[in-house]
């Protein structure tokens, strides 16, 4: 290890920590991780509703009731906004929201929930908690914006949302402190739409000052997915201090030769430094990436301002347990560099990076391989924690596909179906002047639009506290500011939360399996029935790394597995009809 890292590793070491009030404060709500997980948004202030689904313009008198008058509320003081209303609400201009202490409360929506289309939103105060909402802004207005924008903005979570269909990236996020997405769907970024820059489908513009990315499915984006902000200027209220972590997210079926990009530190200010953190991610090649010979985890950038550049100081990577599912059924497996063999990337993600050598994990971007000295890992984690738990890439896979996005009231059809084509269930059916059955649209209409989203009775709330009546008589509670039923979150919290765990074991079902198999650990026998023959069956581990293959020319049939490793394995299985289906089995 040079000299450098050594100093760069101490420096992170002394990085600023969340202050002790925050360590003791209690979290956004149950399940909140990452920087953004103390906001506050709108604890123990008013609640504000939405009765509808209108909207204006600025030269417009407002509507009362709407989203837009419910945002851009008088004051700054902390509000919670409670839906009484469901359905789709067709922004005629961007919102911008400028004042903060905001829990925006999706889940509250009665019938199927709420999706916001037609133009942006733009927060840029502090404090916001924003949960199960759909963004889905759509080419109606032929803007040039992202479905969710949030900068300059400080202590923000956005959990459980799903957004699609923009026209730039789908979320844009940076020159923040403190902020977190988790648990989200971004899928479909338009490709040949109105942008004026032309070709996009971007997943995501991600960054800030302590910021975290994780457990979130990106589906469908040519790039960004996502793009690492990183240092990029020296103007005021920029970032400049950065550690941006992007842990146990899975990315499927991306376009470009890499995933995820980008961590410059253009900035020439006095201790100014950009740490980059990318771990135990889920990698899922489909259609779109098929079309690119190579499969990067990530394309580090390399790039520094002139000072920092002079002095050999760049942006610095944390790279480890990242996971390229291998694909040896998928259409021309030697067009990949790699030719469908991802052990080596597997089992180290930095495998050849600084080599001229095509069959890498990472590619380092501004040409640095002969130069082994300017060549920088960041080889120690901080040991101030964003309180993420991090599990394995396979494990995160199981769970993101299982509980992300938009859930409350109920998952729309997109995600469904977004669900379904990640999990391999379906392949992708769509797609326009990238190519068709690609997955990368150049409009919603491309995949048939918006749906209808149904609309039902809000819950009866007599004294208008944001609480249903029936919840205040079950628990016998009234004030929603008091903490009756919690030390640490106020009686309208715990009602918000209330909606999400008493739904939280329903899962809208994926379509169904072809095939159904079980494993019986005692006797080390899988067992498997299909509607027509299975032909082969091939098991491999989570390096990649086959491990047994067995022909069988059988509907229904167990086979004895040999006595392997403990751990995740994936099972590939071939069927006479010319159809593949995996599935994964624990040992």
């Amino acid at each position: 290890m040079n000299k450098f890292i050594i100093m760069a590793c101490a420096a992170l070491l002394a990085l600023p920590t969340a202050s002790m009030a925050e360590e003791n404060s209690p979290i956004a709500f149950p399940g909140a991780e990452g920087w953004g997980r103390f906001a506050t948004g709108g604890r123990g202030g008013r609640v504000v509703f939405v009765t509808n689904t209108e909207d204006y313009t600025s030269s417009e008198t407002p509507i009362e009731g709407s989203l837009r008058a419910a945002l851009q509320a008088e004051g700054n003081d902390p509000i919670t906004i409670v839906f009484r209303t469901s359905g789709r609400i067709d922004l005629k201009e961007v919102l911008k929201v400028n004042r903060g202490n905001i829990t925006l409360a999706g889940q509250t929506a009665p019938g199927d929930g709420i999706c916001i289309s037609g133009r942006r939103i733009y927060f840029s105060g502090n404090n916001y908690i924003i949960r199960y909402l759909r963004f889905r802004m759509g080419d109606g207005n032929q803007s040039n914006e992202s479905s969710l924008d949030i900068e300059n903005a400080t202590n923000v979570i956005v959990d459980h949302c799903s957004l699609s269909w923009s026209v730039e990236e789908n979320v844009t996020m940076y020159d923040n402190k403190y902020t977190t997405m988790q648990w989200c769907i971004l899928s479909e970024p338009l490709y040949n739409s109105y942008h004026a820059k032309g070709q996009r489908a971007y997943g995501s513009q991600w960054g800030g000052e302590h910021s975290t990315y994780h457990h979130n499915l990106l589906a469908h984006c040519v790039s960004r997915s996502p793009r690492l902000n990183g240092v990029r200027d020296d103007s005021e209220g920029h970032d400049y201090q950065v550690v941006q972590e992007v842990v146990n997210n899975v990315i499927y079926n991306w376009g470009k030769k890499e995933a995820v990009y980008g961590g410059e530190l253009y900035s020439s200010r006095e201790g100014a430094y950009c740490y980059n953190i990318l771990r135990n991610n889920y990698y899922k090649a489909g259609p779109a990436t098929w079309k690119q010979q190579y499969r990067w985890f990530a394309r580090l950038s390399y790039k520094a301002s002139e000072t920092h550049a002079a002095e050999g100081v760049y942006g610095l990577w944390y790279i480890d347990g990242n996971y390229m599912e291998p694909q040896p059924d998928r259409p021309n497996p030697t067009d990949d560099k790699l030719k469908g063999d991802y052990t080596n990337i597997n089992n180290d993600n930095w495998y050849n990076c600084n080599s001229t050598s095509s069959a890498k994990g990472v590619d380092l971007e501004g040409g640095l391989y002969e130069n082994d000295s300017t060549f920088q890992r960041l080889y120690e984690l901080p040991e101030e924690s964003s309180g993420v738990t991090i599990t394995s890439a396979a494990e995160a896979y199981e769970a993101v596909l299982a509980n992300a996005g938009c859930r409350l009231p109920k998952l729309d059809e997109i995600d469904k179906r977004i669900l379904a084509e990640a999990a391999g269930e379906i392949a992708p059916a769509y797609g326009d002047s990238y190519g068709a059955g690609t997955g990368i649209i150049d409009s919603q209409d491309n995949v048939g639009g918006y749906p209808e989203y149904a609309s039902a009775q809000a819950p009866a709330d007599t004294d208008n506290d944001g609480m249903a009546d029936e919840w205040e008589a079950e628990k016998g509670v009234d004030d929603p500011n008091g903490y009756d039923l919690s030390d640490d979150y106020t009686n309208l919290e715990m009602y918000l939360q209330d909606i999400i765990d008493r739904t939280a074991a329903v899962t809208a079902p994926r379509s169904d399996k072809r095939l159904t198999s079980w494993y019986d650990a005692t006797a080390r026998a899988l067992t498997f029935s299909a509607p027509v023959a299975v032909t082969e069956m091939s098991l491999y581990n989570m390096a990649g790394l086959h491990v047994a293959s067995y022909t069988l020319r059988q509907q229904a049939s167990t086979c004895f597995l040999p006595e392997l490793p403990r751990g995740v394995y994936l099972v590939v299985w071939n069927l006479s009809n010319g159809t593949t289906e995996t599935t994964k089995i624990v040992l």
